[in-house]
């Protein structure tokens, strides 16, 4: 039990959970370059090398899930996530909800951890699969680290499925108001990886000599509907717009949930629709010049 094989992101690990001493190390065992102790990624479960009781795994979404069974509380880790040399916690310590499945052992005693996010509950005759709340994660990772907003989207990115929380984040910082140099970073990471599409769609078609490729919104859009990206399309309509509706008192607040944002947009009869001060406001706010309350593109 204290001994798991898993594939995190695109190497197979050998992981060794030590409850004597607080620690978890992943061995990579799929690069034999990569498999040596000096390449070894280790967690501190504990701040200091103090005994934690057993300890268990899980692998969801490339999400390394270390599970305390003392204290049936759970710890989620991304090993590309580093602080210097270290992998610290994102999310966690937090108990494991059962949702509706009144006859799950909620004391984890007759659960067996299995590779991957596979739970057998033994005293039930039950299988699960273990998943994970990324909305909470990210709202633990954002309190631990509430000015990197380029890691937020590192972190999101990695993740399947998490665009409507890119989104909510991106939003959230509008209302915020961070500094420029933060914004070029997290619009730098999320151009790279919309970048990386495109260029994985262009490969694919066939190019003649002289005739440059090009990929079409609609194909790309396709592509990417699974995939936690970003097009120029969706940081505009999503993004952008709901913030201008928001300054102008027509939208849902930025601190609203994704759910909830996305409620509030869905009522809306005209999506695009900006609304202008009336010709009354304007003749009177204006002394012949511009109104002070209009949209402008720039």
């Amino acid at each position: 039990h204290d001994v798991a094989v898993m594939p995190i992101y695109d190497a197979t690990f050998c992981i060794h959970a030590d409850s004597m001493n607080g620690r978890v190390s992943l061995r990579n065992i799929s690069n034999p370059q990569q498999g040596t102790p000096e390449h070894d990624i280790v967690i501190d479960v504990t701040p200091d090398d103090t005994p934690v009781g057993r300890l268990r795994l899980s692998n969801v979404d490339n999400l390394l899930v270390v599970h305390r069974l003392d204290k049936r509380a759970s710890m989620v880790f991304d090993i590309r996530h580093k602080d210097r040399s270290l992998v610290p916690c994102i999310s966690g310590p937090s108990s494991v909800d059962y949702g509706l499945d009144v006859g799950a052992d909620k004391g984890w005693g007759g659960w067996r951890f299995l590779s991957g996010s596979t739970i057998v509950d033994d005293s039930s005759g039950r299988v699960h699969r273990l998943k994970v709340d990324m909305g909470a994660v990210l709202r633990d990772f954002l309190d631990r680290t509430p000015n990197d907003l380029s890691i937020a989207m590192q972190l999101l990115l990695r993740r399947t499925d998490c665009r409507e929380h890119i989104v909510w984040t991106l939003r959230r910082a509008l209302g915020l108001k961070p500094c420029l140099n933060d914004w070029a970073q997290a619009f730098s990471v999320l151009n790279q990886a919309y970048r990386q599409s495109i260029e994985a769609i262009s490969q694919r078609a066939p190019s003649g000599p002289g005739r440059q490729t090009t990929v079409s919104l609609q194909e790309l859009e396709a592509l990417i509907s699974h995939q936690s990206i970003l097009s120029e399309n969706h940081m505009v309509s999503q993004v952008f717009h709901p913030h201008f509706l928001e300054l102008t008192g027509t939208s849902c607040s930025s601190s609203c949930s994704p759910q909830e944002g996305s409620a509030a947009e869905a009522q809306q009869q005209d999506r695009w629709r900006i609304p202008l001060p009336s010709a009354e406001a304007s003749r009177e706010a204006s002394a012949g010049g511009r109104p002070l309350r209009s949209p402008y593109i720039l």
